[in-house]
């Protein structure tokens, strides 16, 4: 789990590792839960050790996928999880204060 900065943006990834089998058994239960809105299917990728694979969830589904656990109070590994938890907290902030910046009357955008 990791927040990777790219073009000058951040980005939320999630990073599972693990046999095929239990890659492919999480990305049934993530595909389940979050289930993907584009066109990039997240597909297990074997790494260097024949028998390890890694599957990735990024973006928008990493967020969802963070609030899903987070929601369920799921015990994590603060270690492995802080820096989506701190990325997560940043969104929703910036999500809370544009909703409760004043307005103007040139068609409801926001002022500068």
């Amino acid at each position: 789990m990791n927040v990777y900065n790219s073009k000058n943006k951040k980005f939320p990834l999630v990073c599972l590792c693990g046999t095929l089998e239990t890659a492919k058994w999480t990305k049934n239960i993530v595909d389940s839960l979050v289930p993907s809105t584009t066109r990039k299917e997240s597909i297990p990728r074997q790494l260097t050790s024949s028998n390890t694979y890694e599957i990735r969830f990024g973006g928008k589904r990493a967020l969802k996928l963070y609030e899903i656990m987070h929601n369920k109070n799921i015990p994590v590994l603060n270690c492995k999880w802080e820096p989506l938890m701190v990325y997560y907290e940043m969104k929703k902030e910036n999500l809370h204060d544009t909703r409760t910046t004043p307005r103007n009357k040139n068609n409801g955008r926001f002022t500068k």
